[in-house]
């Protein structure tokens, strides 16, 4: 089995702020060793570009599950202004299905 153990050590005092920069940065350094890897082959370079699409997507839902949580949060509030109303909502949720009567051309 050909396995590779890592181990850190961090300051007790570390912050959740503090670990998703770091989680955050480490995923751009992966990303980045995988886009050069792909561009000496067409075949890889088009399941990374892929790769990095599906990582836009997933860490944007991720960021605004989380933001949802938030009792400040305006994701998928109604906001009273003057004078009518605003609704800011997250983003398409392709897997949704849309109403017909809200598809009028």
């Amino acid at each position: 089995m050909e396995i590779e153990l890592e181990v850190g050590f961090r300051s007790k005092d570390f912050r959740y702020v503090d670990m998703v920069k770091y989680h955050a940065f480490q995923m751009k350094k992966h990303l980045n060793r995988m886009a050069e890897l792909a561009k000496e082959d067409d075949a890889m370079e088009s399941g990374v570009l892929k790769f990095h699409a599906e990582t836009i997507w997933n860490v944007g839902r991720m960021v605004l599950e989380g933001m949802s949580q938030i009792e400040k949060s305006r994701v998928n509030r109604v906001i009273k202004t003057t004078p009518g109303q605003v609704h800011i909502s997250g983003p398409i949720q392709p897997e949704a299905k849309v109403p017909a009567e809200a598809v009028k051309v």
